[in-house]
């Protein structure tokens, strides 16, 4: 320790010297506001980069209908939902690269700067990937079919493709830097082979050496992936919370394929956790941190839009006059609230709607107000 410090060898040594070295640490690693500016907006301006790809991904897979000439099709929406599928997750993960990249070039002075940049670009960066696609097709284009498998081909792609990115992404790393402690690979199969399964050739097995033990441990903890964080995984479930918040009107088993990939993911997590990631540096939590906000920030989100589906996407198909409340002949088309309220107004339909939502924001206000804690424990609890 005193070597790293520079401080004396003496054994009058003391905290003093630990002092003065910290103070010069702090002023030679001082950023000025200009610089801390500068690397802010260089930061955001990569994270706007991605959005305009994202943009520029969905509207090339709505478009692939037009050119395959399959719009309006069921092979056409399958197209659209399966090349956005493979799009999203392909973005979210070198997304992430980036903002741990930009994050750590940005220099924050305290963990919660950096915890709040983190989170908030790769929130914005989620939540606007996964939902354009879907808006878009529910609120201009207008088909309620297209948007249900839509929303399947995304509720599958968490669970197979996204997971198996982050898995492979972490392991392909780790076994990367693993072959320049190898001399055992000499070919490209063996090479392919240790990246995608981690093994060589059978063996025979051989009594374990205690040092080559030890050795290969260090090496492990050596060529694994960054450190675990808990803020990315965090922000998949706040997405995966709003997909079925907001889009389970189209998709009703949206929550059970949720469950799912759920489950997968902790398994997932915990495997990453003990064996392809370095640990997470031991600290305090109090609560959920900045998730909870973001989750409060979702169910808003989703009873808005919610409402507006009902209100403005359309099932394709006729409409009928033999069709009432208590009975539909089921293939009628028009929106959700002319099917459900065929005999209403639309001025009827509209304040109906209104006061559904209006009604459920004030039943989500009274639990967070009605709780036998005070209002501020409760922010406590969350912050």
């Amino acid at each position: 320790l005193q070597t790293l410090l520079r401080a004396p060898v003496s054994p009058h040594w003391d905290e003093r010297a630990l002092t003065s070295d910290i103070m010069r640490f702090d002023e030679a690693c001082y950023l000025s506001d200009f610089v801390q500016f500068y690397r802010f907006m260089l930061s955001y301006l990569a994270s706007g980069c991605f959005i305009l790809l994202a943009s520029g991904a969905t509207h090339g897979a709505l478009a692939a209908n037009q050119l395959l000439g399959l719009n309006g099709t069921t092979a056409g929406y399958a197209v659209t939902g399966l090349t956005t599928s493979v799009l999203v997750p392909l973005l979210n993960v070198i997304h992430y690269q980036v903002v741990i990249k930009t994050n750590n070039y940005q220099l924050f002075r305290e963990d919660s700067e950096r915890e709040k940049d983190l989170f908030d670009r790769l929130f914005v960066f989620n939540l606007f990937n996964t939902y354009n696609s879907l808006i878009w097709i529910a609120f201009v284009e207008k088909n309620m079919e297209q948007l249900r498998v839509q929303v399947l081909f995304l509720l599958l792609s968490s669970i197979f493709i996204n997971n198996l990115l982050e898995f492979y992404w972490s392991h392909s790393v780790k076994q990367l830097k693993k072959m320049g402690h190898s001399d055992a690979i000499t070919s490209i199969r063996q090479m392919l082979r240790y990246i995608l399964v981690g093994e060589l050739e059978e063996g025979p097995i051989v009594p374990a050496d205690p040092i080559k033990t030890a050795l290969e441990h260090v090496t492990d903890e050596m060529t694994r992936d960054a450190a675990f964080e808990l803020v990315d995984e965090a922000i998949e479930l706040v997405i995966q919370y709003g997909l079925i918040m907001m889009f389970t009107v189209a998709f009703p088993l949206a929550p059970l394929l949720a469950l799912v990939n759920v489950h997968i993911e902790k398994r997932l997590d915990a495997y990453k956790l003990v064996k392809l990631m370095q640990s997470p540096e031991p600290r305090m939590v109090v609560g959920m941190g900045r998730a909870f906000n973001a989750f409060v920030v979702v169910t808003g989100l989703g009873l808005l839009v919610s409402g507006l589906l009902l209100y403005f996407t359309q099932y394709p198909g006729g409409v009928c006059d033999s069709c009432t409340m208590f009975g539909n002949c089921g293939t009628c088309g028009g929106t959700s609230v002319e099917l459900i309220l065929p005999e209403s107004s639309t001025e009827e339909r509209l304040f109906l709607l209104a006061a559904g939502e209006h009604a459920m924001l004030m039943l989500m206000y009274a639990c967070f107000t009605s709780a036998s804690l005070g209002k501020d424990i409760i922010h406590e609890q969350y912050r």
